[in-house]
């Protein structure tokens, strides 16, 4: 696909927050209440879907819940289209990234991660696409969970995986 211009490609994405994992409790100084808004907080996922063209984001639209069949058809119908100009190359690109994110949410237990100081969640998310990148090059037949575990009990497979193959 040389002759694709790059101005015509929009790519579709969707991300989603919980709203109530705002913190209930905190510091203050001795003697002084702590007092803070938290907004949205209803409880509920809340799915932002947009897509994405080379001069920024088009179409954005955020959901009450999780995105299903019918509200993605809406979204397509009423506002991605309308927003498209003619000849544009609409790709999703949720196939790729599901797939590392699955593989990092079950190695690792991203999802799980509570890291919110300073640049620690960037940094650990980093971390971890190196540390499956690493993984995924060992050729043995085990699954990148249980050549995780099996690195932390044996320093000799560690040693394996970390080594550079020329």
């Amino acid at each position: 696909m040389p002759n694709l211009d790059p101005q015509r490609l929009v790519f579709l994405d969707e991300t989603w927050g919980k709203t109530n994992r705002t913190p209930t409790h905190g510091y203050a100084p001795r003697g002084e209440r702590l007092v803070d808004a938290a907004p949205y907080g209803h409880g509920h996922p809340a799915t932002f879907v947009g897509a994405l063209r080379a001069d920024g984001i088009i179409a954005p639209m955020v959901l009450d819940g999780v995105r299903n069949g019918a509200a993605f058809l809406a979204y397509v119908e009423q506002v991605l289209v309308p927003a498209l100009r003619p000849g544009a190359v609409v790709r999703k690109h949720w196939r790729m990234e599901n797939c590392l994110h699955w593989q990092l949410d079950v190695t690792f237990g991203e999802d799980a991660s509570r890291i919110q100081k300073r640049h620690g969640a960037e940094n650990f998310a980093l971390l971890r696409r190196l540390a499956l990148a690493l993984l995924k090059r060992h050729p043995g037949k085990g699954s990148m969970r249980t050549k995780r575990y099996q690195a932390t009990l044996d320093v000799a497979f560690l040693g394996e995986i970390l080594k550079r193959e020329s």
